[in-house]
């Protein structure tokens, strides 16, 4: 496999993170992908909060309930990250 085949499977698998349409058994791996986009970018959790319009002073446990998959971003909020981080949202 390529690293651009990996990278498509990486895009693939946060579609269905962000769209919605996760099995209960692909949700760890599709937000551990999730976390490798994201600090293969350098952002940290609380700057993707801000950027993405989240108060600063709860932009960082937001994002980790999002990230540990303790809450499930609203679609508007998905999309907001998504398109942060330039990646595609279904």
């Amino acid at each position: 496999m390529s690293e651009n085949d990996v990278e498509a499977v990486i895009q693939n698998a946060i579609f269905y993170i962000f769209g919605r349409q996760v099995m209960a058994g692909c949700c760890l791996i599709i937000l551990d992908i999730y976390l490798i986009i994201r600090n293969r970018t350098g952002i940290a959790q609380d700057k993707l909060g801000v950027m993405i319009g989240m108060d600063e002073s709860c932009s960082s446990a937001r994002m980790s309930r999002y990230e540990t998959g303790i809450h499930e971003p609203p679609i508007a909020i998905a999309g907001k990250i998504a398109h942060a981080l330039n990646l595609p949202l279904m």
